[in-house]
């Protein structure tokens, strides 16, 4: 199995140790006990305490016992060997792994729970991040060679404990059908991160590491537009940027650009100082929209228009409408805050809400914020449940948008039944991240 660093960490290789010389010295002491009965039985004729028949039956069933005892011992010896090889096996790639990402911790780079190797959040310029990723390549080949390492000695360790107790007559249980998952503990465990030995695991890390510098801040831009319209342009590790623009009376705007300048999404909050009525829209690249409103009186909407003129609306138990929107998700800003109303909040895009980049250097934007609270009436009852390590992942190894329905060029997952519309959230590598939301709703064409 191929461990998180968390789980490595918690590893603790010398309990094997303990327990192999636990299991040696019960197993010995069982076997001695039984020897010094048996010795003891078979000299009592000498002793003219007991002789005949059924001294001579009692002698033999002892002996017998003391056979038994005797390669319950052995077998024990065997086990308490397996595991003390495995202590020492295992602690070394443990201590080797851990030391080697503790050391590029210490540098510029970062190393993830899932042994990806990251460029830290902080002001650098694009040549910087260049020549760090070339760092990268050459940090993220010893990790992986590590990484597969402890994975050896964990699978041999496991190996050597089923070998050796086969030997002596053990049977393991089913791991395969309805037997396999109903006796706990009968299936090996799986790896809990990519595994770098297999292309789609390489694939898996390129993919983590994208969407950390599509979502890591490199730098920010503070300037003043058309006399007294302020704007932030956010910009990515990656080379991708967030434009954050007040202007009019109270229209704020987030617009979202790949590295290569095409949009992504353009979020826009306003209140209508006519009507009191306050909007959230997005809008994508590919014509979709959405739209969500709140009006004084706690009347609250969000529907969707897709490129076709279809017209999904959300339901009314969506937590777009509870107040359940994040300021944060899995560690990135999102740029929005709750405007308080009666019977819930409509969330808002805030340029004030950017001004904490700097205790932050992570942004997610205000789209991403939206669409993955969208997703969580399908998944997670809070933000924090929804998305424990960011919008990460694309195969379920790292957060719980990555185990729902992001999809990067492996399709899109959904559960049956779903009414679904996709939308992209970011661009990663050259590839859009796209995230598919279940409307659970009726669909009108408008």
């Amino acid at each position: 199995m191929l461990p998180s660093r968390s789980c490595l960490e918690r590893w603790a290789p010398d309990s094997l140790m303990t327990s192999s010389a636990s299991i040696r010295s019960r197993g010995s002491a069982i076997d001695a006990a039984v020897d010094q009965l048996n010795y003891r039985i078979k000299s009592l004729p000498d002793t003219r305490d007991w002789s005949g028949q059924a001294h001579d039956a009692a002698s033999e069933m002892f002996e017998r016992a003391n056979n038994q005892t005797t390669r319950f011992a052995e077998y024990t010896d065997a086990i308490a060997s397996a595991f003390a090889d495995g202590a020492g096996s295992i602690g070394q790639a443990r201590k080797a792994l851990l030391d080697k990402a503790d050391e590029i911790d210490r540098g510029e780079l970062q190393v993830s729970d899932s042994w990806v190797v990251l460029i830290k959040p902080v002001p650098m310029s694009a040549e910087k991040v260049s020549a760090l990723m070339k760092q990268i390549a050459t940090e993220q080949a010893t990790i992986n060679q590590l990484l597969l390492a402890v994975g050896d000695a964990d699978d041999e360790t496991a190996n050597r404990v089923t070998t050796a107790a086969q030997n002596f007559g053990f049977v393991a249980p089913p791991t395969a059908g309805l037997p396999g998952i109903m006796i706990p503990g009968a299936q090996k465990p799986g790896d809990q991160v990519p595994n770098p030995s297999s292309p789609l695991g390489l694939f898996q890390q390129s993919v983590v590491r994208g969407e950390d510098m599509s979502t890591s801040v490199r730098e920010t831009i503070d300037e003043v537009v058309n006399g007294d319209e302020p704007r932030k342009t956010i910009i990515m590790q990656d080379g991708s940027k967030h434009v954050i623009w007040k202007y009019g009376i109270n229209t704020v705007n987030d617009t979202h650009y790949a590295s290569d300048g095409s949009m992504i999404s353009s979020t826009s909050s306003w209140t209508n100082i006519l009507d009191g009525v306050s909007h959230t829209d997005i809008k994508w690249a590919d014509g979709t929209v959405f739209n969500a409103t709140s009006t004084p009186d706690g009347v609250y909407t969000a529907a969707f228009t897709l490129p076709d003129g279809s017209h999904p609306v959300l339901p009314p138990n969506n937590p777009i409408f509870s107040g359940a929107v994040p300021q944060t998700v899995g560690g990135m800003l999102t740029g929005l805050e709750a405007h308080a109303g009666r019977g819930g909040k409509l969330p808002m895009v805030s340029l004030e809400a950017a001004e904490s980049i700097g205790k932050n250097a992570k942004w997610g934007g205000p789209a991403l914020g939206l669409m993955t609270t969208a997703y969580s009436v399908l998944s997670a009852p809070t933000p924090h449940d929804m998305c424990v390590e960011g919008v990460a992942g694309t195969f379920g190894i790292v957060g719980d948008i990555g185990g729902g329905y992001v999809g990067a060029g492996v399709g899109t997952l959904a559960p049956p039944g779903a009414q679904v519309i996709t939308v992209p959230l970011m661009s990663v590598g050259g590839r859009v991240l796209r995230i598919t939301v279940d409307v659970r709703a009726r669909t009108e064409s408008w």
